[in-house]
């Protein structure tokens, strides 16, 4: 027989992870707004300098930024499932914001900006692109 859970006990430890929850989403929300926030405020200058610059070149200075900031504003993030807390590790907030150059060149492109793209990053901007706003946001 299992012992019988108050209801005291029970608001303790979903308050807990209600505050865990609501942290956790309010980093991985301000990491995804610091990400946009970094692509727009670099791309005119990045452009002015070359014409022809490429996702992956863009993506490639972005990215040195992006790592420096991740761990400044994160400590934990929400796993995929939403349930539980994991570190915030480069990777884990990578994979589960989609930081990657198509997603890059996708954002950029519903903010008016066109970048050089090989034709297989092109074909998968335009799927993450035609996915809309919502979703790379």
């Amino acid at each position: 027989m299992l012992p019988e859970i108050t209801p005291a006990v029970s608001a303790v430890f979903f308050g807990i992870w209600l505050v865990f929850f609501l942290w956790g989403r309010a980093q991985f929300n301000r990491v995804k707004a610091n990400t946009q926030r970094m692509a727009l405020e670099g791309i005119d200058a990045a452009l002015a300098k070359n014409k022809d610059l490429s996702i992956s070149q863009y993506y490639k200075k972005l990215n040195s930024q992006w790592e420096e900031m991740v761990p400044k504003t994160a400590k934990f993030i929400l796993h995929k499932t939403e349930l539980f807390p994991v570190p915030a590790k480069l990777e884990t907030v990578r994979k589960r914001s989609n930081f990657s150059p198509e997603w890059l060149g996708a954002f950029l492109k519903l903010n008016g900006y066109t970048l050089k793209a090989t034709p297989a990053q092109q074909e998968r901007l335009d799927y993450i692109a035609s996915l809309g706003k919502r979703l790379i946001s």
